[in-house]
């Protein structure tokens, strides 16, 4: 009965092994537009090229930058997913990012960073725009 219960246990931890060995990466930068204008309150979402099956799990992971530009990706990766491809995609555009799982676990913050510029320029102010509907009424 003991033996059976040990058995037990040493399946259930083999099983679960693989499991427990990936970690937390993460990914954080500032998105800014082409003038240098924070991006703000926009999906930075985890892409995938069509033919790159392994980085499927992590697409569809979407954050939201804050008044300033700045986020934070976090997927869970191990070292299988080293020198993986990923598509980090903002407002139509797309940049690569090569998951580096030694640069993140050497890092004292616990990440790594990648800022996006985008190529456009920002949305014109619906301030403006209504403060220019009004003067024409």
């Amino acid at each position: 009965m003991a033996m059976r219960r040990v058995l037990l246990v040493l399946l259930f931890a083999v099983i679960l092994l693989p499991i427990a060995s990936a970690e937390t990466y993460r990914i954080s930068g500032r998105a800014t537009y082409a003038d240098g204008s924070a991006v703000q309150l926009d999906y930075v979402s985890v892409q995938c090229e069509q033919s790159n099956f392994d980085c499927y799990q992590y697409r569809g992971t979407n954050v939201l930058t804050d008044a300033y530009g700045d986020f934070t990706v976090v997927i869970d990766a191990d070292g299988e997913e080293d020198d993986l491809d990923i598509l980090l995609a903002l407002r139509g555009e797309t940049f690569v990012h090569t998951i580096d799982i030694a640069k993140h676990q050497s890092s004292s913050e616990g990440k790594v960073y990648q800022d996006i510029q985008l190529e456009q320029d920002p949305p014109p102010s619906g301030v403006f725009m209504g403060f220019g509907c009004f003067i024409v009424f």
